[in-house]
């Protein structure tokens, strides 16, 4: 899934194991997605869970998800003819939930990908684990009212990077959790806007650079004033 301008808070459904039917997969399909996960050491990881995304077509569906075994291998079933990226989903261990895009956007480079064919059904892709992102939880108030605004534009700017180098995150009043995933050990730029509201003093001209070290969380605390 492919956004401009990218807003980006919402959740696929998953499927519970890699056997259960999801829109890539099919009965009559024989596609065969498998590879180990891996850290940055080359050391397997086990029971980590990944999720399988098609490329290139617009998507907003359930997909597959899978848990790495004992020697760190996850495999996915009857896959119908595509092209996929195999991404960690584990919240637990620090691996939210992603795509393609968001995932360029963290880490500033391509998604490997492979191309499963009538042809050539059975393909392995290699998953080694990228850093994990940082995570903010943003707070934001009217500063002459103390009280906190709940619909307002998180705009995010990774200086010098080339592939994806912005997202965008829009909130509304039923989105209760606030916490972003951020590009990890990298500086970015933060703007802070909301309607009725000017931008965040401390964000306009591109003056409010963070820094988020892998797997941390940072607080964001931001106060406008209305136009």
């Amino acid at each position: 899934m492919r956004l401009s301008s990218t807003v980006l808070l919402f959740a696929c459904g998953t499927a519970n194991s890699s056997s259960a039917q999801s829109v890539i997969q099919r009965p009559k399909c024989t596609g065969i997605l498998h590879g180990i996960v891996s850290d940055y050491n080359g050391h397997p990881v086990m029971g980590i869970m990944v999720k399988a995304w098609p490329l290139g077509v617009n998507l907003s569906a359930k997909l597959p998800t899978a848990k790495t075994d004992l020697s760190g291998e996850y495999v996915f079933e009857k896959v119908c003819p595509g092209r996929y990226t195999v991404l960690p989903e584990d919240k637990e261990a620090g691996y939210p939930n992603s795509g393609p895009y968001f995932f360029e956007f963290l880490y500033g480079r391509r998604v490997a990908e492979v191309k499963l064919t009538s042809q050539n059904a059975d393909v392995e892709l290699p998953l080694m684990l990228p850093l994990k992102p940082g995570r903010m939880n943003v707070h934001i108030t009217d500063r002459t009212t103390k009280v906190e605004i709940l619909e307002f534009t998180i705009e995010i700017k990774v200086p010098g990077q080339h592939l994806s180098p912005e997202m965008k995150y829009l909130f509304h009043p039923d989105i209760k959790d606030h916490q972003i995933e951020v590009p990890p050990d990298k500086d970015f730029i933060v703007h802070v806007t909301a309607e009725g509201f000017r931008e965040w003093g401390e964000s306009i001209g591109g003056r409010k650079v963070v820094r988020v070290p892998s797997g941390t969380e940072a607080a964001l605390e931001a106060q406008l004033e209305h136009e």
